[in-house]
C-alpha cells in the first residue's frame, strides 16, 4: 500500500514539472548576480523565460561579488527568471531555487 502511494506521488510530481520544462525555450541574458527564492506566489504570466507573478510571501537572497541583499516580499507583483522549481498547491504555487538574474518588485 505504501509503495502505491509513493509511486502515485512521484507521478504527480513529474506531471507538475512537465509545464516548466516545456516553457523554457528562450535563453535569457545572463546577469552576474545570483538570486535565491522561496515562497508562495500566484503566477499571472510566463513570457520569454520571465515569470510575472503576485507574491503572497516570497523570501529572497541576492548576491554578487561585491554586495548582497535579502528580505521578504508580501502581497505585491514581482518578476523573476524562469529557472526555479515551481510546485502547484491549490490556487497558489510554491517556488524554490537559485538562478542568475534579478527580482523586480512592483508594488501593487
Amino acid at each position: 500500500m505504501k509503495r502505491k502511494i509513493i509511486s502515485i506521488l512521484v507521478v504527480f510530481l513529474l506531471i507538475a514539472i512537465i509545464p516548466l520544462i516545456s516553457t523554457a525555450t528562450i535563453v535569457p541574458a545572463q546577469d552576474t548576480s545570483k538570486l535565491w527564492l522561496r515562497g508562495f506566489i500566484q503566477i499571472s504570466e510566463i513570457e520569454n523565460n520571465t515569470i510575472h507573478a503576485y507574491a503572497i510571501r516570497l523570501h529572497y537572497l541576492k548576491w554578487n561579488t561585491t554586495e548582497g541583499a535579502y528580505g521578504t516580499v508580501f502581497f505585491c507583483n514581482v518578476t523573476f527568471p524562469d529557472a526555479y522549481l515551481i510546485i502547484p498547491i491549490g490556487g497558489m504555487d510554491f517556488v524554490i531555487g537559485i538562478s542568475m538574474g534579478e527580482l523586480v518588485n512592483i508594488h501593487g
